[in-house]
């Protein structure tokens, strides 16, 4: 198999939103704590019992 590639100067527009993209996973890894305890209490904050994740789950 051949893999395509092309050899089309990157625009900035493409620069920017990989480097936004790049910031978004580099601050998420250390999001992980902070939503696991967020997670293990969320439940106690749902806004009706017949609707689960409609109080802080839906941050998640």
């Amino acid at each position: 198999t051949s893999s395509t590639s092309t050899s089309a100067p990157i625009s900035g527009t493409s620069r920017r939103f990989a480097d936004a993209f790049s910031s978004l996973l580099r601050h998420g890894r250390h999001l992980g704590p902070a939503l696991s305890r967020l997670a293990q209490i969320a439940p106690n904050f749902d806004l009706d019992p017949s609707t689960p994740g409609n109080g802080y789950r839906s941050l998640m």
